[in-house]
């Protein structure tokens, strides 16, 4: 399931965006702290009115893909349940975001950046940068790897006894996370 990194993703991505515009690591704080309590605390299953929950399954991740201004509410053994996200600004920016994103007829204006395999943080900031940039500039991002090259995070793992097979066929960052958009 790849909504849970997926929220992480777009948390860190909004953030990251809104230290860089506002200055402020407070408001970062005050949500991470938020999220994370309200996925400890929270018991709820099932559809409540405001609420959407889902089994753990691929449909999860489709649903969420196209919902932007929703996040995750809480998990349970068999569900993941979504609430619209509260506060406006956020979820405006993510809305716009996807709308960026997910807008086929802008695909000729599609800006690309090489995925850096390096360490996990370096490479998020990098996917991160794209998108900050996509927000500003109206234009979609994409990452991409150079030819023949994989994500090391999800590619073959040869040092290893015996090898490890890819994570998935792709062995990009997408073997993990949701799409970032319909550019490609």
């Amino acid at each position: 399931m790849k909504c849970k990194t997926q929220y992480i993703l777009l948390f860190l991505v909004f953030n990251a965006t809104m230290v860089s515009f506002f200055g402020t690591k407070t408001y970062f704080q005050k949500h991470v702290e938020t999220y994370f309590q309200n996925l400890v605390e929270s018991n709820l299953t099932g559809n409540f009115e405001g609420k959407k929950c889902l089994p753990w399954t691929e449909e999860a991740d489709k649903w969420w893909e196209m919902h932007p201004e929703w996040e995750v509410e809480s998990e349970h053994k068999d569900t993941l349940c979504f609430s619209p996200i509260k506060d406006q600004n956020k979820s405006a920016y993510f809305k716009r975001l996807h709308e960026i994103q997910y807008n086929v007829s802008n695909c000729d204006n599609m800006v690309t950046k090489m995925m850096w395999c390096s360490g996990f943080g370096a490479d998020m900031s990098n996917v991160v940068d794209g998108l900050a940039y996509s927000f500003q500039s109206g234009n979609p991002f994409q990452i991409t790897m150079k030819e023949g090259e994989k994500w090391h995070y999800a590619a073959y793992k040869e040092h290893l006894r015996n090898g490890r097979e890819p994570v998935c066929p792709s062995a990009d960052m997408f073997c993990y996370f949701l799409p970032i958009g319909v550019c490609a």
